[in-house]
């Protein structure tokens, strides 16, 4: 069955779900009889990789300084963070990894291994990484609009080295009149950073793939797999959810 398949794709996958500022539910797919045709809008993934820690001082700089340490823990760690991202821009460039093509290509073989038809990518640079408020034009019968933000490695927990992580919002809309026939969001190795103000599908990373204790000591070839790895899951389990 398919919530089986679901299972055994993601491993230790859950749902968690909470309030949220802004209400989202998942849709689930169900006209998959009327959709033939599957168009990909493009700039799925954002240009620079990301390298962010979950574990950060903020809580620690807010109980010492209330809002001005805060501020200023903030602000360091904005620094920092840029810091790591360009260390992991410049091991990463040295490789042939390429995520925005290589997403699309493996998803494209799996959407037609699944008995879609692929149609010509639609749309243009996103102004904001964001799912589009508006979809593209496509003559294909529905297009899929992926949005993928902190793609790159994340120390997602207290001590963990870093791994490579991505948050993933993924929906199908119709292009005859523009209802939304599938949305839902991915998170590989907690790639969203408060997963539990809504439901989220929830994917580990793998516990016996390549980390790394700091950004400087990472292989660009070997974390090019890993992150070839995430690709590969986080494919699955779009195509399994337009099953």
């Amino acid at each position: 069955m398919k919530f089986n398949r679901l299972i055994l794709i993601l491993s230790t996958a859950v749902f968690a779900s909470a309030c949220a500022t802004k209400p989202y539910a998942p849709v689930q797919f169900t006209s998959k009889s009327s959709v033939k045709t599957i168009a990909i809008a493009d700039d799925v993934v954002k240009d620079k990789l990301d390298a962010n820690k979950v574990d950060t001082n903020m809580g620690l700089g807010y109980q010492a300084g209330g809002p001005i340490g805060l501020f200023l823990v903030t602000a360091f760690e904005t620094g920092e963070t840029i810091a790591r991202k360009d260390a992991l821009a410049e091991i990463m460039d040295a490789t042939d990894f390429e995520a925005e093509s290589e997403f699309q290509a493996l998803l494209r073989e799996k959407l037609e291994k699944a008995g879609y038809i692929n149609a010509p990518g639609v749309g243009k640079k996103r102004k904001y990484r964001e799912l589009h408020s508006k979809i593209p034009k496509s003559d294909a019968d529905a297009v899929l609009d992926i949005s993928i933000t902190n793609f790159g490695v994340q120390k997602s927990d207290i001590g963990e080295d870093w791994k490579p992580s991505a948050a993933v919002e993924v929906r199908l809309v119709s292009s005859k009149d523009k209802s939304v026939l599938m949305e839902n969001k991915i998170s590989y190795n907690k790639g969203f950073p408060l997963q539990s103000e809504f439901p989220v599908l929830q994917i580990a990373a793998r516990k016996e793939g390549i980390s790394y204790y700091k950004i400087d000591q990472i292989d660009g070839e070997l974390m090019a797999g890993e992150m070839r790895t995430m690709i590969d899951k986080i494919t699955d389990v779009i195509v399994l959810l337009l099953d």
